[in-house]
């Protein structure tokens, strides 16, 4: 769908290191962090990260290895019913609450078994119904009603109906977590018992985008109005709740009543999340695990090597933005404030020696946000590697103002953040810039870096379909000074890029939107508050057995994204 040049989104068919420690967007927006009396403020920047999708969705589209009926982890044999799943993950989750939940990767890949959401997305990247049945804006973009399909029940028997609706979205709205992504809603009305009518504070070209992730999964209003600290799961997804023992395992069974009928195929799914890429890697080779999602770049080249199990990753995604790995700049913190000294650090950079030494050769290097075949490219003008370049700019900063030295932020425990963050030491001391390497704990680590209480940090972000998902982080108007939360963690503050992202946003024209974003990128490559380095790679990793994982359709029987992130729909899934 071209949301420019069409007016009703909609479908008309029937119902029917330790990988904890990477950024992606969606695990960035995930881990809210409370501090104060306990208020969960930088899930103030949750639904951002969040409301793409991590992260970002990303549509993917290589496999490495395939097994005798499978092409790219698409079954080409007859569908079978029955048996259970066994999946890894690299992480757990603290709630199974699109409102109030940290979802990472294994958030959503535990929301694909319980719930639906509203929108999924087509293979090309483009949002199109899933549980709704129309989404559809006024001529001016200011409001978007969005129709729910007819006869669809929630596991307890209850009905999807406007109410339901209506409840999820103002609770997304007034949630720490999530309502920052949608702060540009005004209100909500219900339009009669099927539809909500959703109004816009100014026009919203690439709403339905926001509805494909966390805010747009629907969950049962028993699980919403209940008082548990940690309440069941009740969706109207394919699968049903059945146990979870937090850090051991969550066990969804088949749900008998899916409203798609004849679906899902798998008897049930069993979820066992891993501490580390390693003992995941075992429990793989072993047997004990049919499938799992890494973000873990050595574990990832190690099983494309592996002829007997099927690999689905990234590394060809090109639609808009995957997630990128990059180092990210206080530019109000000196010395980093002078633009000389972001000049210097970023030509200094060989960055395919980063990628070779740290990231196991994967992801192709970074001039922006964008990549090559993402129809927002261009371009960007961002220095070059010119190591004399960068000493020149040093030795004309120290002469004037004194001695450079930084402080070099990583995660603790993360191997590959701590590698790079080596690299770049030796590199920098190279040039006559001293920098000191330190480690926090990770949630520690985002709380400094929301707080301003960082200079020079490791990260990973951006991944998603359409840029207008990434409108708090690069945004002037979600700048605050040090010592408060500021969503631009980077607090660049830029009228260009503000007036870009406006134009983005507000605008249903393409050409305008693209003209738009590639001027965010290009001033990004003038102010330097991130020192872009590659893409990063997500996988899904599975035995010959797992059929089908990287395909799924929508309820007209189209082809809809298949691994996406790490994460898929299991609906479609089966095992040999």
């Amino acid at each position: 769908m071209e949301l420019e040049s069409s007016s009703n989104f909609q479908d008309t068919a029937g119902s029917g290191g330790s990988e904890k420690e990477t950024f992606t967007r969606r695990f960035f927006l995930s881990r809210s962090i409370r501090i104060g009396s306990g208020a969960a403020l930088i899930s103030s920047m949750p639904a951002l990260l969040d409301a793409c999708s991590s992260s970002g969705r990303k549509t993917s589209t290589q496999s490495t290895r395939l097994s005798s009926s499978t092409s790219v982890g698409i079954g080409l044999g007859t569908p079978k019913r029955g048996g259970t799943l066994r999946m890894g993950t690299f992480s757990e989750v603290d709630s199974f609450s699109p409102i109030t939940g940290q979802w990472d990767t294994t958030g959503y890949l535990y929301g694909e078994t319980v719930y639906d959401p509203l929108v999924a997305f087509a293979p090309d990247g483009s949002p199109k119904p899933y549980l709704a049945q129309t989404i559809t804006p006024s001529p001016d973009y200011t409001m978007w009603t969005i129709t729910l399909r007819p006869g669809v029940l929630f596991h307890d028997g209850t009905p999807l109906d406007s109410q339901a609706l209506y409840q999820n979205l103002s609770l997304q709205l007034q949630s720490f977590l999530t309502g920052p992504a949608l702060a540009n809603i005004s209100s909500l009305k219900i339009s009669g018992p099927l539809s909500v009518d959703v109004y816009m504070n100014e026009p919203w070209v690439p709403f339905p985008y926001y509805l494909a992730d966390q805010p747009g999964y629907i969950a049962a209003p028993s699980m919403l109005n209940s008082k548990a600290t940690t309440p069941t799961p009740v969706g109207t997804g394919p699968f049903v709740y059945e146990q979870w023992e937090p850090n051991v395992k969550f066990v969804a069974k088949a749900n008998q009543h899916y409203w798609r009928t004849g679906l899902p195929y798998l008897g049930s799914i069993e979820f066992r999340p891993f501490d580390s890429p390693a003992s995941m890697s075992a429990s793989l080779l072993s047997g004990q695990l049919d499938a799992a999602t890494s973000t873990d770049q050595s574990t990832i080249a190690y099983f494309q090597k592996q002829a007997s199990y099927v690999v689905v990753d990234d590394l060809d995604q090109g639609i808009v933005l995957p997630d990128q790995n990059c180092v990210i700049l206080n530019v109000t913190k000196p010395p980093v404030d002078d633009i000389r000294v972001r000049q210097a650090l970023a030509y200094s950079i060989d960055k395919q020696k980063i990628v070779d030494s740290a990231f196991s050769g994967m992801g192709a290097v970074s001039n922006g946000p964008f990549v090559e075949g993402s129809k927002y490219y261009s371009d960007t003008g961002y220095p070059q590697y010119d190591i004399n370049k960068a000493r020149s700019l040093v030795h004309e900063y120290t002469s004037q103002v004194g001695p450079i030295e930084l402080s070099l932020g990583v995660p603790a425990g993360n191997q590959t953040y701590t590698q790079v963050a080596e690299l770049l030491q030796s590199i920098w001391q190279q040039i006559g810039i001293t920098s000191k390497i330190s480690e926090a704990e990770y949630t520690v680590y985002v709380a400094n870096a929301a707080l301003g209480n960082y200079m020079v940090n490791g990260w990973q972000q951006f991944g998603c379909n359409d840029p207008d998902e990434n409108y708090v982080w690069w945004s002037t108007d979600t700048i605050k000074p040090d010592g408060q939360i500021s969503l631009n963690v980077a607090r660049n503050s830029d009228p260009a890029i503000q007036k870009a992202l406006t134009t983005g946003r507000t605008s249903p024209d393409q050409a305008t939107r693209i003209q738009a974003y590639q001027t965010v990128a290009q001033r990004l490559a003038v102010d330097l508050p991130y020192l872009w380095i590659n893409r990063s790679v997500s996988a899904v990793i599975a035995s010959p057995r797992v059929e089908n994982f990287n395909a799924t359709t929508f309820p007209d029987g189209s082809p809809g994204e298949g691994v996406s992130g790490g994460t898929f729909r299991f609906s479609t899934t089966w095992l040999a």
